[in-house]
């Protein structure tokens, strides 16, 4: 298990969105097309080009502005 106390808010973010991809990975989603087709299928307001792009985005750790909507994804995954 890997501490890290965030420095800042931007790092804090960054931390959370590899908790929540770790969170997808657990679910099995191990590779980016399941990822982003079972994100599309939940969240319709990702499922656009740019939503798409930004999941690329998200996977690579280079995009942590969609942490919100993920958590709810991962929410809905949980209860069904």
């Amino acid at each position: 298990m890997v501490t890290i106390s965030p420095i800042n808010e931007d790092i804090e973010k960054k931390l959370n969105s590899l908790r929540i991809l770790n969170e997808f990975m657990k679910k099995g989603f191990v590779e980016r097309k399941s990822f982003v087709q079972v994100v599309m299928d939940e969240c319709p307001e990702l499922s656009t080009y740019s939503g798409m792009t930004k999941l690329n985005n998200f996977w690579a750790s280079r995009d942590f502005s969609i942490n919100d909507k993920l958590e709810q994804v991962l929410e809905n995954l949980k209860q069904s």
